[in-house]
């Protein structure tokens, strides 16, 4: 079934019209929620077909294949234009009490044929949408700079290491370090709970003392603020 829906045939002409929209950038579901609602509008002006589930971090498996401790419904509906779909997701499992566990929402936009292209050869594209589904325990108010302050810093020549000491995934959108009058620039990933990564400048040969560090990162809201540290 998922092999139906993800390919449309033809060969000639590119059709790609992504018309559906989520009305959050991320889903957080905390433990004392019975469930969490993700709202879907059309802005398009034809119906299109959705298909929706989650995953663990494999973009490539297939839904036959999942298997995650949550039930959304619908999997599968129709939304006609201008109109909207709400997503339930239910946790049936559970999971670490210590720290978030990080999903992915998944939802497939398959779009009307277009009666215009009839008898034509043409490639009708699905679109896919997905987002990150943060399980946050009780205990875990939310995000906040406190996190931030405690982050470790390791300094190897080009490298900064960031090692991430708390139970939440921090969403980095990239990290500047300035030396001198310059600034270098390396690009962000996500720190998942109590691991680490290394971020490399380019054109640094040897990262000196007191140099400043500002970490962009990505808040539970979706908008992008600044951690700056110097050492």
């Amino acid at each position: 079934m998922f092999k139906f829906f993800v390919l449309f045939l033809s060969f000639f002409s590119l059709c790609v019209n992504a018309s559906v929209v989520l009305n959050t950038t991320r889903v957080i579901y905390y433990e004392k929620d019975k469930e969490v609602s993700v709202s879907l509008t059309n802005k398009g002006s034809k119906p299109v077909l959705i298909q929706s589930w989650i995953d663990d971090g494999d973009a490539k498996k297939s839904i036959e294949d999942i298997s995650v401790p949550f039930v959304l419904t619908p999997p599968i509906n129709r939304i006609d234009s201008g109109k909207g779909q709400t997503l339930r997701i239910i946790n049936i499992e559970p999971l670490d009490k210590g720290k978030e566990t990080m999903f992915w929402l998944n939802v497939l936009e398959i779009p009307a044929i277009d009666p215009s292209m009839k008898g034509k050869n043409y490639m009708q594209m699905a679109f896919r949408t997905r987002v990150k589904l943060f399980y946050r325990p009780s205990g875990l108010t939310g995000f906040s700079e406190e996190v931030l302050e405690d982050l470790d810093f390791v300094f190897s020549r080009n490298e900064v290491k960031i090692y991430n000491p708390s139970p939440y995934h921090l969403n980095i959108s990239d990290v500047k370090l300035y030396v001198e009058d310059k600034v270098y620039t390396s690009d962000g990933i996500m720190i998942a709970p109590r691991d680490d990564m290394e971020f490399i400048f380019e054109g640094v040969s040897n990262i000196p003392k007191k140099a400043k560090v500002v970490v962009d990162y990505i808040n539970d809201f979706g908008a992008i603020k600044s951690f700056e540290k110097t050492f």
